[in-house]
This record gives structure tokens, sequence and C-alpha cells, in this order.
């Protein structure tokens, strides 16, 4: 008897779609959202500047943020057509702490590394993965979450993708990947007999028309499956190694860089990481934070 439980997530369902940034989050921050298209064509195109990174954002009070819109749920649109996402509450933090106005600019996968390298924005989020050619070409922050690879697919398919030899066999298969070298060049070195089928958009996965099964790490997988009835996610067996996520910054911004990662860990330390991970991935409620410990408070007990 063929047991296909260990390779099958269980499904569950969420509302990420309506899921927003909590008040906590949003406060205090001045913000501006660019989308495709609705971005001035000169703005943030100016020549890569003789000052470091770290030194014009403060000099300017101005935080650039790329992002991209499909990586749920990193960053992308929910149904008020607001960008949230893990990441998305991660800059509006930085954004904080450095006491400066946000201000996110959409990037495709395929001109990330340009953009970074032409100082289109300062730091890019969205779930990216890091990559040889990504480190030796951009800075990388340190990495903040890990995802093993897996499929997404029809239930009633499920028997089909359980190894890389059920795989292989399916004739004309369409794999579901994004325009992005990593799981793109794994696809045709790995099924050079399938065809890779780019998707742009969190809509392109939503509707899984074009393709016959979608690669990508788990954690976005299992929402993907829980938006959409009658799809399932499948654990591969040897499919790919797990992939780090990290942010990434322009060449040479080794100042911004270490800013970054001691960010990252002083949020690991004060909770926030922990809140975000359980809200934004684990699609678990949030708690409003405790009010910092005091004497008046704790004490006294005169506040409430």
């Amino acid at each position: 008897l063929f047991h296909l439980e260990k390779w099958l997530l269980p499904q569950r369902t969420n509302p990420y779609l309506s899921f927003a940034l909590p008040a906590e989050i949003k406060t205090g921050v001045n913000v501006t959202v660019y989308k495709e298209g609705d971005m001035p064509k000169d703005k943030f195109q100016d020549p890569p500047p003789t000052e470091s990174v770290f030194n014009r954002i403060q000099r300017t009070g101005v935080l650039r943020v790329g992002y991209n819109a499909t990586p749920i749920p990193f960053s992308y649109f929910n149904d008020e057509g607001e960008l949230v996402g893990y990441d998305v509450a991660f800059a509006y933090d930085l954004a904080r702490t450095l006491n400066v106005e946000l201000v996110f600019i959409p990037y495709t996968w395929v001109g990330l590394i340009k953009d970074l390298e032409k100082h289109r924005f300062d730091i890019a989020i969205s779930g990216i993965f890091v990559t040889d050619e990504r480190i030796r070409s951009l800075g990388v922050s340190n990495p903040y979450f890990k995802s093993p690879v897996v499929m997404v697919t029809p239930s009633k398919r499920t028997h089909d993708y359980t190894s890389r030899q059920t795989i292989s066999s399916i004739r004309d298969l369409r794999i579901g990947v994004f325009n992005d070298n990593v799981l793109l060049d794994f696809v045709r070195e790995t099924f050079p007999e399938a065809k890779p089928v780019f998707v742009s958009s969190l809509k392109e996965l939503l509707e899984f028309k074009n393709f016959d099964v979608l690669i990508w790490t788990l954690e976005q997988a299992k929402i993907l499956a829980s938006l959409k009835q009658g799809f399932s996610v499948v654990l591969t067996q040897d499919l790919h190694p797990p992939l780090l996520f990290a942010y990434m910054m322009p060449p040479e911004s080794d100042e911004f860089l270490k800013y970054i990662n001691y960010w990252l860990e002083l949020r690991k330390t004060d909770g926030f990481t922990e809140r975000m991970k359980e809200f934004w991935i684990d699609g678990k409620p949030q708690a409003e934070p405790s009010p910092r410990w005091s004497i008046i408070r704790n004490v006294l007990h005169l506040v409430d």
C-alpha cells in the first residue's frame, strides 16, 4: 500500500487576502506605495550616488524599498488593495527605526540586480532567495528565513509528483515558475522535457490555468493551497535543497548592511520577528503587544 500522507501537507484555510497590517506597524510611518505603471518614468532613476546608501537615507529622510507583489505572505496586495505581508511589516519597522519616510518601488525578478546596481532603491524585500550571483553582485543581509521547495498541484494528481522520477515520466508537463533564475534554472536542468511557464502575479497563481503544477517554497505553497480549493502541496522527495531568504542592497552598501543585520538581531530579541512570523506565515491571530514594563505600571499600579 502506498502511503501518500508522508508527502502531503495537511490542508487548512486562512483568509490571507483579508489580512492587514496591524496598527502598531503603520502608526507614525509616512508611506507612499508605487505600483507598476503609476510611477513617473524618471523618478528614482538617478545615477549611483557618490555618498553611501546609509548617508543618503539620513540626508533625504526617505527609505526606498523595492518590492515584488507576488510572493504571498512576504509581500502582496490584499483585498483592499493595500500592500501587506511579513517583509512589508519589517519595512515599516525599519523606516520607523530610522525615523524616515517610506517609499515602496516595484521591481521584477529579472530586473532585481540591475535595479539595485543602479541604486533605484535602498533595499529590496519580498522573499528573495539567496544565490551565489546575488552574493557576488549585491549587499546581502543575514538570512532571515529558510524553506524547502515543494510542488502545488490539483489534489487528484498528487501521486504524480512524489518523486523526481514520477515527475520526469509525465509527458508534455507544464511547470509554473517565477521568472527568477533560481527555480527556473532548476526546472530546466532537472526536468528538461518539461515546459517552464512563467508566473508573474498572484492572480495568475490563483487562476492556475496555463500550467499543470507549480514549484514554490513550502510556506508560500501552503498559503496558495489554502486559498484555492481542491489543491494540495506535495513534499517531493529530493526535489531541491531548502532556500534561504534575505534582504538585498546595492553593491558596496557595507555600512547599511551592518545596520540591517544588527536591526534584524534586535527584532529577534524584542519578539517582533516571532510575532510577525506567527501572524503572516503561521496565520495566527495577533495579540496586542503588552505595554513596556515600568515601575509606575507594574509596581505602583498607577496606570491601567
